[in-house]
């Protein structure tokens, strides 16, 4: 590719800007919009270019249009500060090319940090405002990107965020990302994952937080750091109704999460709903009345990582419960009325036995017969540093081909939807199917 251009020179420019209304990711069915700021060239009707902003300043992503179709993002600045960059599409940028098309296999995303192209673009962004400045286009909005948001402004942003959350937020739900879903802002009651502190140890299959030591917040330190939040995020404030609790699992905490809600809401008094990740032992630490209470308080929605409902499958991936455990859990947030999303995994079924369906069987069947209809599909890649990535390395667990993982992750999603037509499926290839 040659020297991307993002924007093209032309003398009669057709340009819009101004604050937009963006609906609620986590909730198709929510009223409460959230609010960006939105510069559009539409100069070209076959290579629109779209740049988004929160409320604060801070570029959120940069988009290509082809006459209101679809976007083809280029590029995205994470909650954490960081530039993804979708490389496949950047062939866009190449000055010759004047129509905005698709590069990339759908469902095989070429997401890279190429931070060159990033500051390219982001510098070109901003070297794009400074002529509507010049040229008349007076926004205070635009000034003050400028000034606290250019290339070197995001970047001490970066600093700032590590300043607020001193150990890393290595996952989110993606409609709940605050880069995504503006509606929200995330606290971080926990540090870590408590499965690292206890004898049994982590989830064989995950690498998040295994350098950070586990540790939990108490209701003083909570005061502060939501304070220390709410001063992060500074007018992006006004957008923001919903809170991700972070880490891992933040509702097992030995600090009442009774108390931690209804500190965060007297603090915040805007917010008006709460979501989390949940583990089964979590679930089932608490009675339904206990979840009755929390969702009282603006529990809207958990985040369930299950991975599979097959006990031999469980086993080896280190987690600590049964099936039978598993539907019990499931019971007793269905009698308290708490919304759920499932988390299960694809392509780890086969792991010891090459023709097993167990693990599929046994996932379908828990999903066909909980109360949530609600389901994420992660396809399983073993991550080095991890119990599963060893085991395989020294051949004491199968090594799955790319066709096996992809086979049982096609065959898991057509079995719960078998089972279950009306579910909801996301994740890397469920929207394909429904």
């Amino acid at each position: 590719m040659t020297f991307p251009s993002l924007f093209r020179s032309h003398t009669n420019r057709n340009i819009k800007l101004g604050f937009v209304e963006v609906a609620d990711q986590a909730d198709p069915h929510s009223s409460v919009y959230s609010t960006i700021f939105q510069i559009q060239d539409i100069t070209f009707s076959y290579r629109e270019v779209f740049v988004h902003f929160d409320l604060e300043g801070r570029l959120l992503n940069i988009e290509l249009r082809k006459i209101g179709a679809f976007p083809i993002k280029l590029l995205e600045r994470t909650f954490q500060g960081f530039f993804n960059i979708y490389e496949d599409n950047c062939l866009n940028l190449d000055p010759k090319i004047e129509e905005a098309n698709y590069y990339y296999d759908y469902y095989q995303e070429n997401i890279s940090s190429n931070e060159f192209l990033s500051q390219t673009l982001v510098k070109q962004v901003m070297h794009f405002i400074e002529e509507l400045l010049i040229n008349n286009t007076p926004h205070t909005f635009l000034e003050k990107i400028l000034i606290q948001y250019s290339w070197e402004g995001l970047n001490q942003d970066k600093a700032k965020f590590y300043n607020v959350y001193p150990t890393p937020i290595t996952v989110l739900p993606p409609e709940t990302r605050p880069d995504i879903n503006p509606l929200f802002a995330v606290l971080q009651i926990t540090q870590g994952c408590w499965t690292h502190a206890c004898e049994r140890g982590p989830c064989a299959f995950c690498a998040s937080f295994r350098g950070t030591t586990y540790r939990e917040k108490d209701l003083p330190e909570i005061k502060r750091h939501i304070q220390d939040v709410q001063n992060f995020v500074g007018a992006q404030r006004k957008n923001i109704r919903k809170i991700f609790l972070s880490d891992a699992d933040p509702l097992l905490s030995k600090q009442s999460p009774f108390e931690t809600l209804q500190v965060v809401k007297k603090q915040w008094p805007e917010i008006t709903s709460f979501e989390a990740f949940i583990s089964s032992s979590a679930i089932l630490s608490k009675t339904v009345m206990e979840w009755k209470t929390l969702k009282s308080l603006g529990i809207s929605k958990l985040y369930w990582g299950v991975e599979s409902a097959d006990d031999a499958v469980l086993k080896i991936l280190n987690k600590p419960q049964t099936r039978a455990a598993l539907y019990k859990a499931a019971k007793r947030l269905d009698d308290a009325g708490i919304d759920y999303v499932v988390i299960v995994m694809s392509g780890i079924g086969r792991l010891v036995n090459k023709n097993s369906m167990d693990h599929i069987t046994h996932t379908s069947d828990f999903v066909s017969k909980i109360g949530s209809s609600y389901v994420d599909i992660s396809k399983f890649v073993p991550l080095h540093g991890t119990e599963i990535y060893r085991l395989i390395e020294n051949d004491q667990l199968r090594r799955l081909s790319y066709d096996e993982i992809e086979e049982e992750h096609r065959i898991l999603i057509e079995n719960i939807i078998k089972k279950r037509p009306l579910c909801k499926i996301t994740g890397a290839y469920g929207r394909q199917f429904i």
